[in-house]
C-alpha cells in the first residue's frame, strides 16, 4: 500500500515538473510509512523463499516450466526478481547522494533531500542489522538442534550467534595464585 502510494505521489510530482517541483518530501513520507517492518520481515525471510524456489526445481517439472517462462518473458530468473527488494534502500541512498549533488543548497527541496538521504541510510543499516540478528538466532537454532542431551536450551531469545571457529581451552585451572588472564583464552 505504502509502496503504491508513494509511486501515485511521485507520479503526480513528475507530471509537473519544474525548477520549483519537489520530491524529497514524498520519499520522506514513504520512510515514516511504516514500510521499515515490511522490509525486515521480507530480507528475513529471503533465503527461505529462494531456499523453496531451488527445491522446488528438483523436484516440481510444472513449476520448472513456469520459472523459464517467466525467465524468458522478463528476462529475469526469480532468484534475481526476490532480490530486487532488497536493493531498494541501498539504490535510494545513491539515488539521493545524486540528487542532492545536482540540487542547489537554497532549492526548497535541498532539505528534503537531506532528510530523506539520512533517512534511507538508517533505513538501509537498522534493516541489515535486523538481518543479521535473524541470522545469528537461525545460527543459534541450527547449533541447537546438533546438540544432544545438552543440558539447557541455547534458543532462548537471549543468546546470538557471534563466530564460528575452534575454542582452546586453557586447560590450567585459575586460582588466587594463578590466574587465567583474559589474553590467554582465545576462540578461533
Amino acid at each position: 500500500q505504502s509502496n503504491t502510494k508513494f509511486l501515485k505521489d511521485l507520479d503526480e510530482r513528475m507530471k509537473n515538473f519544474g525548477q520549483e517541483t519537489q520530491i524529497g518530501d514524498v520519499f520522506n513520507q514513504l520512510l515514516e510509512s511504516g514500510t521499515e517492518a515490511i522490509y525486515i520481515r521480507y530480507v528475513n525471510n529471503l533465503e527461505s523463499a529462494l531456499e523453496m524456489h531451488y527445491n522446488l526445481l528438483d523436484i516440481n517439472e510444472k513449476y520448472v516450466a513456469h520459472c523459464n517462462k517467466e525467465k524468458f518473458e522478463r528476462q529475469l530468473d526469480l532468484p534475481a526478481l526476490i532480490v530486487m527488494p532488497v536493493q531498494r534502500w541501498p539504490r535510494y541512498v545513491l539515488l539521493f547522494k545524486s540528487l542532492l549533488s545536482k540540487t542547489p543548497a537554497m532549492h526548497l527541496d535541498a532539505v528534503n533531500l537531506q532528510r530523506a538521504l539520512a533517512g534511507a541510510k538508517r533505513m538501509t543499516e537498522h534493516i541489515n542489522e535486523e538481518k543479521r540478528k535473524h541470522e545469528g538466532l537461525r545460527k543459534v537454532g541450527e547449533i541447537s538442534r546438533k546438540l544432544i542431551d545438552f543440558p539447557f536450551p541455547l534458543q532462548d531469545g537471549v543468546r546470538t550467534f557471534v563466530k564460528q571457529g575452534i575454542l582452546i581451552e586453557n586447560q590450567r585451572k585459575a586460582c588466587k595464585d594463578n590466574p587465567v588472564r583474559p589474553e590467554e583464552q582465545s576462540v578461533g
